[in-house]
C-alpha cells in the first residue's frame, strides 16, 4: 500500500512538473510545484523495513528543492540520481 501511494503521489508530481516545463523552463518554479507535494509526501507512513530508506527520500526531495532554487544544475542532478536509487528501494518506479 505505502509503494503505491508513493509511485501515486510521485506520478502527481511527475505531470505537474512537465507541465510547467513545457511552459516555462524555470528552476525556481519547479523547485515551488515540488515544495506542494513535500507535505504529501510527508503524510505517509513507511513500513519498518522501508522507513529509513524514505526518510533519506524526503530528505533527498529537500536537497533537490534546494538546488533548484539555488540554480545549482549539478546539484539538482546529483540529487535527482539519488532519488531515483531510493526510489528502487522504495518499489515507486514513478519516483525515479
Amino acid at each position: 500500500m505505502f509503494s503505491a501511494d508513493l509511485n501515486g503521489l510521485c506520478k502527481q508530481e511527475s505531470i505537474a512538473a512537465k507541465r510547467l516545463v513545457a511552459k516555462s523552463n524555470r528552476p525556481a518554479k519547479l523547485a515551488a510545484v515540488i515544495t506542494t507535494f513535500v507535505p504529501r509526501f510527508q503524510a505517509l507512513t513507511a513500513p519498518g523495513a522501508l522507513s529509513e530508506a524514505y526518510a533519506q527520500f524526503l530528505a533527498n526531495v529537500q536537497t533537490e528543492i534546494n538546488a533548484l532554487r539555488a540554480n545549482a544544475g549539478p546539484a539538482f542532478k546529483e540529487a535527482n540520481a539519488k532519488s531515483a536509487i531510493l526510489a528502487k528501494k522504495l518499489h515507486a518506479p514513478a519516483c525515479a
